[in-house]
């Protein structure tokens, strides 16, 4: 009976430590960086949209850009500011979004572009320097 709870014991303790692979916020981050590195836009707006799906509220809204701002900071040590909400004058607007962080002795920074959905849902438009 010993072994059969300590077998048990490792076994959950196993899964504790595995049990966080895709949907880390760590890897999420990895994503994002090597995303904003490379310019994989397909990655990048996966990463975003993956930040934008966890916050309590997805409408594009100056609150809810300051909160995935924050989130993006917090979670992923990316310094962010946001250059201007609601400016670019397109159709939808877009707000842009600085995001800074080094790599490799290197200094990224790079701009992300969100707009809104037909639902003012916050989505990932493009990124540029």
């Amino acid at each position: 009976m010993k072994h059969f709870k300590l077998l048990l014991l490792l076994t959950v303790i196993s899964f504790s430590l595995a049990g966080c692979k895709k949907d880390c916020p760590a890897n999420h981050c990895e994503g994002l960086k090597t995303a904003l590195i490379t310019g994989d836009n397909t990655n990048l707006q996966s990463s975003i949209a993956n930040l934008i799906n966890n916050l309590p509220n997805q409408e594009y809204t100056e609150e809810n850009i300051n909160a995935l701002v924050s989130s993006v900071a917090d979670q992923c040590s990316i310094t962010t500011k946001v250059i201007c909400f609601n400016c670019i004058m397109t159709l939808p607007s877009e707000t842009e979004i600085q995001l800074t962080f080094t790599n490799n002795q290197s200094t990224i920074s790079k701009i992300i572009d969100i707009s809104h959905t037909a639902e003012n849902k916050m989505k990932f438009v493009s990124v540029h320097d």
